[in-house]
C-alpha cells in the first residue's frame, strides 16, 4: 500500500497574514509627546533672555548685514550660493533671516526658534520610534535623552556650557 502525499494549496493554507496594523494616536501618546515637549521647554527656556554668543554669532547674525535684512529676493539668492563661515548652508541662513524678518535682530526670538524647533525634532523621534516599533514607552525615553541630553546645549541654545543656559 502506497500512500500519495498532496502538495498543499494556497486554499489549504487559510487566509493570508495581513500586516499588523499600526497604532493609532491615542490620548497616552499625546501625553507622553506633551510630557517631552513641556520638559523641553523647560530646561531650554532658559537661554531665550541671554544675549548672542560672540563665537560665531556675529557671523551667523548680529553683524551680517545679509542676515539682518531679513527674507528678500536678494537674501535668499545669496543664502544657496555663498560658502560664508566655511560651509554651504542655505536653510540655515534662511532660516536665521526669517528670525530676523519676524523678530528683528533680537536674540530672544533666535533663541525661542532654535528651542521649538528642537522639540519638534524631539517630538517627531518620539513618533517615529514608535510607529517602527509600536512600543510607547521605549520610544519616549529615546526621544526624551534626545531632547534633554546635554550636549545639544550649544546647538540649541547657541551657549558654550550648560552652566550659561
Amino acid at each position: 500500500m502506497s500512500r500519495r502525499i498532496r502538495k498543499s494549496t494556497k486554499a489549504d493554507r487559510g487566509p493570508a497574514q495581513l500586516p499588523s496594523p499600526k497604532p493609532a494616536i491615542s490620548r497616552g501618546w499625546i501625553a507622553v509627546a506633551a510630557c517631552i515637549a513641556l520638559a523641553t521647554f523647560a530646561v531650554y527656556a532658559r537661554a531665550i533672555p541671554h544675549p548672542f554668543f560672540e563665537l560665531d554669532d556675529p557671523f551667523y547674525v548680529s553683524k551680517n548685514p545679509h542676515v539682518l535684512g531679513g527674507i528678500s529676493q536678494w537674501g535668499v539668492k545669496w543664502a544657496f550660493t555663498t560658502f560664508k563661515c566655511c560651509n554651504w548652508h542655505p536653510l540655515t541662513w534662511l532660516s536665521h533671516m526669517l528670525d530676523c524678518t519676524l523678530y528683528g535682530p533680537r536674540p530672544a526670538g533666535h533663541h525661542l526658534t532654535s528651542i521649538l524647533l528642537h522639540i519638534a525634532n524631539s517630538v517627531l523621534l518620539l513618533f517615529v520610534l514608535w510607529r517602527m516599533t509600536g512600543a510607547l514607552w521605549r520610544s519616549a525615553f529615546v526621544a526624551a535623552l534626545f531632547a534633554l541630553h546635554p550636549l545639544h546645549v550649544q546647538s540649541v541654545c547657541g551657549c558654550q556650557n550648560a552652566r550659561m543656559c
